[in-house]
């Protein structure tokens, strides 16, 4: 379905019924890649997909948008459909957004999956970033089956760059905003269990995030993923999904 939300066309779906959960993909791709996960969950919960600003089927902005922008989405996805408290899973720049939510709309938190989260800066340019997220993405997750075989061409061949390069001046803009914006002054006021799900490799937001977010957030607790990198959910379905099935089922609305 398609939503215009502060004069933005934005994307989403919902499958299955019961309890909400909302999930929020990284950058680079849209929530295709979380699919697999949405249709676990919908066995039990009433799930939302949202592609987020510039991203799968939701157009760019007219102007570049900060983290708090797309945080804004996100609540503005909730109010019209009616989504008073969900459980929210985001993987990197999703997750980045989740705590930005913090800020103005932590009433729509029920619990949170944290997924190799952004929004802690590290001391390195968007220059580092730009290169992680043209490169190491088609890398990691276009052997996924929902990838088609000539997105994974494209990128065998050498043209995974060109994903970067072929970005408008607004969401190149936006990039460069979202990354270079430090969250840490956030985690303290995430009042809501939270569960973190990293990788022990992951060198894009390194494994020293996630035990930074664990102690900052007052109820956090990390899951470790042994010999995974960046998209470890994604390296491991079976067990992001178990995990996820658990944690969620156990929600604090009544």
């Amino acid at each position: 379905m398609r939503l215009i939300i502060d004069s933005l066309e934005v994307h989403c779906e919902q499958l299955g019924e019961g309890s909400d959960c909302v999930l929020l993909h990284g950058w680079g791709y849209g929530s295709e890649l979380l699919m697999p996960l949405a249709k676990k969950l919908a066995q039990n919960h009433r799930v939302t997909l949202i592609d987020l600003p510039g991203h799968g089927k939701t157009a760019e902005p007219s102007a570049p948008y900060s983290i708090e922008d797309f945080a804004a989405i996100v609540a503005g996805v909730c109010d019209e459909l009616g989504i008073k408290k969900a459980c929210f899973f985001g993987h990197s720049n999703g997750g980045r957004t989740i705590i930005a939510m913090s800020r103005n709309y932590s009433r729509l938190f029920d619990r949170i999956v944290l997924c190799d989260a952004s929004g802690i800066r590290p001391k390195r340019g968007a220059g580092y970033y730009i290169r992680v997220y043209t490169y190491k993405l088609g890398k990691l997750i276009l052997k996924l089956p929902v990838f088609s075989q000539e997105r994974r061409k494209r990128f065998e061949n050498g043209h995974g760059s060109e994903d970067y390069k072929k970005l408008s001046p607004v969401m190149k803009a936006t990039f460069s905003r979202i990354v270079n914006e430090d969250l840490t002054d956030c985690l303290d006021g995430i009042r809501v269990p939270t569960l973190l799900i990293w990788g022990e490799n992951d060198t894009d937001t390194p494994l020293y995030m996630g035990r930074i977010m664990e102690k900052r957030i007052p109820d956090a607790a990390l899951v470790l993923y042994n010999g995974r990198g960046h998209y470890a959910f994604a390296e491991d379905f079976a067990k992001t999904e178990a995990i996820l099935e658990s944690f969620f089922n156990t929600t604090q609305m009544g």
